[in-house]
């Protein structure tokens, strides 16, 4: 069953030149993102604690998976989806707040782990919380 994970709104980003999609964002409360990063923490934990029990496993996360392609060709390693998710979580913007969530590695993470499956959906927030809201 899916985690099911809060979040505000989204927001969605032109496309850059000569880049044919446009990236979407889940916006969320401290309390969310909180949530969300804790339970992509504990899932890479308990994959660690699976790949040690079980080498062929952790083998089979360092090879290039099918359906993951890179945008620099040939295809993401479940190693390198479980890096993105834990890298877009840590992301903070310039004032040190933490940066929206990106839509595609979460897209990846569902569709590598369908055990570990987070689902996003949209909730009242606490909107005190939200930095950008200070500014409307």
């Amino acid at each position: 069953m899916a985690k099911k994970i809060g979040y505000i709104k989204t927001k969605k980003m032109e496309p850059r030149p000569g880049v044919k999609y446009a990236t979407e964002y889940y916006i969320q409360t401290l309390k969310q993102r909180k949530e969300l990063y804790s339970y992509v923490k504990s899932s890479i934990n308990e994959l660690g604690m699976l790949i040690d029990e079980c080498p062929e496993l952790g083998m089979e996360f360092g090879e290039p998976q099918k359906g993951f392609p890179k945008t620099s060709g040939g295809n993401r390693t479940g190693y390198e989806i479980l890096e993105d998710m834990a890298n877009e979580l840590k992301g903070k913007k310039r004032d040190g707040t933490p940066k929206d969530i990106a839509r595609a590695p979460l897209d990846r993470w569902n569709k590598l782990l369908p055990q570990y499956q987070i689902e996003m959906t949209e909730m009242a927030g606490d909107k005190g919380n939200m930095f950008d809201d200070l500014f409307k």
